[in-house]
């Protein structure tokens, strides 16, 4: 069971920068830049700098130090690869000073994932900086799962005084026009004339096909988004005697001399197990599935390009191995794995995970590096 909490910030002409002493690359980029010219990027420099530091700040106060990933434009700068703790501060003071001596176009959206344990849960906050003037503003995600010996009340209790304490301290250390807050919490409990309005209803709703139970509770919370259904198949709904009617059975088989839990349809592998369909394997060798296009989806775009898509898409994105260059086959070659997931319903959360590797292409924006993608439902 997990928590989760939305808080969107406002703030469009509403950043003033305040005097302050002017560091090394501010009288050099004076020295070297005429001032009318860079004016504005410099004051949007500036802003981005002065935002960031106050993010740093909020949770400096909440004792939160722990960053996992900093990002723009869904291009990694820092990800945690070592587990360190208490390594925001210098981390961020890092990366202010990347941007402060790139001289670049400034990213559209800067990306700062920190993370929390308690004993009862573990936070995940995601700060999205949407740096565009007419839309400037920081979008917070926050998810906290919860430890399975946590008592229900307690918990919600928790989390909802972390997620106030945290709009708090926004309201205190940033000057916006609004802040907006969602709180997504699960019922702990239920009225009993709703349970058994519930059962009379699964009652008159039970299917009548010949399934396994387990499937019963999922039939109920079905899902169509923009991936599935495809080819009449839907991840965590179709039974396997669905799959059965229509594909074709796996022809090989394991190690021990079983079959591969899967059927083919339109040359696309389904995988199931305890009587459901809940997961798919494709590699570039196989066709991307032409519902799937119509989003985006193409085995030729770079790394960079599969990231900031699936941001588009309001996925959660988590760096499994970070971008290198390794030796494949004699040639040196593009590395890279990360995860994307999505809460679609109540009960499902649709997850991707995309490898990157033996192509020749050698960085980020490489294009046709994608070696195969994974999709699950849990």
């Amino acid at each position: 069971m997990k928590h989760t909490a939305l808080i969107k910030v406002d703030l469009k002409n509403k950043i003033s920068l305040p005097e302050k002493n002017k560091n090394i690359f501010e009288i050099l980029r004076e020295k070297i830049f005429p001032k009318n010219e860079y004016k504005e990027y410099f004051f949007e420099l500036d802003r981005l700098i002065y935002v960031l530091e106050k993010i740093r700040i909020i949770y400096s106060t909440m004792g939160i130090s722990d960053i996992v990933r900093i990002s723009g434009d869904a291009v990694d700068f820092y990800v945690d690869m070592h587990e360190k703790d208490n390594d925001f501060k210098n981390r961020l003071s890092a990366f202010n000073s990347e941007l402060q001596s790139s001289f670049e176009k400034l990213h559209d959206k800067i990306t700062l994932i920190l993370q929390k344990k308690t004993n009862d849960l573990d936070y995940t906050i995601e700060n999205i900086i949407v740096t565009r003037t007419l839309d400037y503003s920081i979008i917070i995600r926050l998810t906290a799962l919860v430890k399975q010996v946590s008592e229900d009340e307690k918990v919600k209790k928790e989390f909802e005084l972390f997620v106030y304490k945290l709009e708090k301290n926004i309201k205190k250390f940033i000057n916006a026009n609004e802040v907006f807050l969602k709180i997504d919490l699960p019922e702990i409990q239920e009225k009993e004339q709703d349970k058994n309005e519930k059962q009379l209803l699964e009652k008159k709703e039970e299917p009548q096909r010949d399934i396994p139970k387990s499937a019963v509770g999922h039939l109920k919370n079905g899902y169509s988004n923009e991936f599935f259904p495809l080819y009449g198949v839907t991840l965590g709904i179709t039974t396997e005697n669905e799959l059965k009617k229509k594909g074709v059975r796996a022809k090989y088989r394991d190690n021990s001399g079983q079959k591969y839990k899967y059927y083919s349809i339109n040359n696309t592998n389904f995988w199931y197990d305890n009587g459901i369909a809940e997961r798919m394997y494709i590699t570039h060798t196989d066709a991307m599935p032409e519902k799937w296009q119509k989003i985006g989806f193409d085995w030729n775009s770079s790394y960079s390009e599969w990231l900031k898509l699936m941001e588009k898409l309001d996925f959660f994105v988590s760096i499994v191995r970070k971008p290198q260059t390794v030796w494949y086959d004699k040639h040196r070659s593009f590395s890279a794995e990360f995860s994307a997931s999505k809460k679609i319903t109540e009960n499902f959360e649709l997850t991707f995970r995309f490898s990157f590797n033996y192509s020749r292409g050698r960085k980020v924006d490489s294009k046709d590096t994608l070696y195969n993608i994974s999709i699950n439902i849990a």
